[in-house]
């Protein structure tokens, strides 16, 4: 971890060195002259990042907030927004004052996602609302919203709420950009299940194409897909032990199946494209009219990883798992919010009826990955977090098996070859750790990666272009930089300071000076595509003089130190 102290003279001077090639002023600020002072965690290896974090420091203080930058390992990131997240400690006692953080919350199809990082019920490790936000009426709209069956209906209440977080300031939005990722051009997916649609759960149908050889003429590297993946290694290996997008992404993925696989698309309808539930262990399903319940037939041929057949004992275990308290598997809120209830009608078949319909029942049930009872079921649920099939083991219903796990360093992914989907193209997937976005660029160009996750290329987009060994993958405009706030650390627990903090950030010098335009500044917590925007709101703007009554409102006073209040 590097700290740059309390906004000290290094990081000041590299702040004026950004500024000043940028054609703006730095002015130096005095030390000590501030109110109070917040420690900025920022990922090291992200040159933006430290670009932004220095413009970003430079400008709090001239309105009196000391940013103390700490430039640390992703992995470390991680263990303290989850401190944070269920005890709201601050960054000296191991958590986090402010953070920057990417987030996806504008891809999600419905309010569910806002609901899992905001409600007052989702602190970890129950959800993901990791700035300890607290707001009553923000948790009645979007509750509302997740029981209103009609769409219009639901969109407007989320648009409510998601109003009332910008409100309130809840985190501070920054900068939309594309997502950008890269892979080989001789890598390829089958066209219903592009990367674009599936993200990494694509990787299990991923295939090489090499001019004048067959599958089987492939040399062993050839067959070895490896995806580069900025994490440190699994946080579990039960899923319902973790909520990492890394471990997400090499575990979940790979090893384990659920009733309906994963897309990006609304669970609110089948339509028959891109949107809708896809089969997974579920190969067919039947909804009744109210749509409350749900009767699913398992794949004939699915296995175990050690080959045991997949029941329906093992679906029943997994929703009593996750419903028992003892076990502290997963998230119970939805089961208990709609009344959800599970039977076996045979060894092929359950039905699950709730008490009030959802649109999310799909997405929010029936996406869980299914463990096996016959490994798990003797066990207390209290001891199954500690038992190797958590920490050493992976049994699963996956296309692949575990093979090598090296923490910190990769993770390797042997095919099934008794898939009961057919076996992958690939004998190997590979998860290789690369903790930095250079890093991952320069495996790239020399061969050792083949598709990147999660980093986000935008300035290299010139030397990538010009590579014909490498294409990108595209989302636009769906991911968001903000700072997440800690609502429980005495200062940030005030709104006149989290208002200062946004009127001190600015979004369009952010966008075109270290992202070369490439960038769009943000204003709200969803993109204005999105049914949620507020089109109504005005956009946040740049002042330091209004930063500076907001935290007057806010009950600090100018005269105490030696920057000029406002005007």
């Amino acid at each position: 971890m590097q700290s740059y102290g309390k906004w000290s003279a290094r990081a000041r001077l590299l702040c004026a060195s950004a500024l000043l090639a940028s054609g703006l002023s730095a002015p130096a600020i005095a030390e000590d002259d501030s109110f109070f002072t917040l420690t900025l965690m920022v990922g090291e290896g992200n040159s933006e990042l430290a670009k932004i974090a220095q413009i970003m420091a430079q400008d709090f203080g001239k309105i009196g907030i000391d940013v103390d930058l700490q430039f640390i390992d992703f992995a470390a990131i991680s263990p303290r927004y989850k401190l944070t997240s269920k005890t709201g400690v601050t960054f000296e006692d191991g958590g986090y004052d402010i953070y920057f953080s990417g987030t996806s919350l504008n891809t999600f199809p419905d309010p569910s996602g806002i609901y899992v990082r905001y409600g007052s019920d989702q602190f970890y490790p129950n959800g993901n609302n990791r700035t300890r936000y607290v707001n009553p009426e923000f948790d009645e709209l979007i509750y509302e919203a997740l029981a209103t069956p009609n769409d219009e209906a639901r969109w407007e209440t989320t648009k409510e709420a998601v109003a009332l977080l910008r409100e309130d300031f809840a985190n501070v939005p920054i900068y939309r950009t594309p997502k950008i990722n890269l892979v080989r051009t001789d890598i390829a997916f089958p066209e219903n299940k592009s990367y674009y649609g599936w993200e990494s759960y694509a990787a299990r149908w991923a295939t090489r194409e090499v001019e004048g050889k067959s599958a089987d003429e492939m040399t062993p590297r050839e067959k070895t897909l490896v995806v580069a993946t900025d994490g440190s290694g699994l946080e579990a290996f039960l899923p319902g032990f973790h909520d990492n997008d890394d471990t997400t992404r090499a575990l979940n993925y790979m090893a384990y199946d659920a009733l309906l696989a994963p897309t990006l698309g609304s669970y609110a309808t089948r339509d028959g494209g891109k949107k809708g539930p896809k089969p997974a262990l579920a190969t067919d399903w039947e909804i009744s009219e109210d749509g409350k319940t749900w009767t699913f037939h398992l794949a004939d041929g699915a296995t175990w990883h050690d080959g045991v057949p997949l029941t329906a004992d093992d679906v029943m275990f997994t929703y009593d798992l996750i419903k028992n308290p003892d076990a502290g598997y997963g998230s119970s809120k939805f089961i208990e919010t709609n009344g959800v209830s599970w039977k076996k009608l045979d060894d092929k078949t359950v039905e699950f009826t709730a008490e009030t319909f959802s649109p999310l029942f799909a997405s929010e049930m029936f996406t869980t990955p299914i463990v096996a009872e016959h490994v798990l079921g003797d066990m207390p649920p209290a001891e199954i977090k500690t038992s190797e099939y958590n920490t050493t083991t992976v049994i699963g219903t996956g296309p692949f098996v575990l093979d090598v796990y090296q923490p910190g360093e990769f993770i390797r992914w042997k095919a099934n070859d008794e898939y009961y989907g057919g076996r992958p193209f690939f004998d190997y997937v590979t998860f290789k750790v690369v903790p930095t976005k250079t890093a991952a660029f320069y495996a790239m160009k020399a061969g050792e990666v083949d598709i990147t996750n999660a980093y986000g290329f935008t300035r290299e987009l010139e030397e990538i272009n010009a590579n014909p060994e490498i294409g990108t993958i595209e989302q636009p405009d769906i991911s968001m930089e903000i700072v997440r706030i800690n609502h429980d650390h005495p200062e940030l627990s005030k709104l006149g300071v989290r208002k200062a903090m946004s009127l001190a950030t600015n979004r369009q010098v952010i966008a075109d000076v270290v992202f070369d335009g490439l960038a769009r500044p943000a204003d709200q917590m969803v993109p204005d595509w999105n049914p949620a925007y507020s089109p109504d709101l005005p956009p946040l703007v740049y002042d330091l003089n209004e930063a500076k009554k907001a935290l007057v409102e806010a009950g600090f006073d100018y005269d105490t130190i030696s920057i000029d209040g406002p005007q």
